[in-house]
């Protein structure tokens, strides 16, 4: 007898009907504290502090519809005081 050599069962469509299970197949499996543990620091990584040009564009096209809108509807004392408050925070 031959180890390892086996006669396969054929079905009427002319498939195994009885295959062998493939039983070397390695898989890796991260486990999920690995994963949580790493996102965060993948956000640090790929932030930076700098402005790009879209995000200045897209400043200034905001700046431009505020000043559009202050001009149609003019803010009040404490509006004017509040965005300056948030201007000297850098918000």
């Amino acid at each position: 007898m031959v180890y390892g050599t086996r006669r396969a069962k054929v079905n009427a469509f002319g498939v195994d009907a009885n295959p062998v299970p493939k039983t070397n197949q390695h898989t890796m499996k991260i486990p999920t504290a690995v994963i949580i543990a790493i996102v965060p620091f993948l956000g640090l990584v790929t932030s930076c502090k700098e402005k790009g040009p879209a995000e200045k564009a897209g400043e200034s096209i905001d700046k431009a519809f505020e000043d559009v809108k202050d001009a149609v509807d003019p803010k009040g004392p404490v509006e004017k005081a509040g965005e300056k408050v948030d201007e000297a925070l850098g918000e």
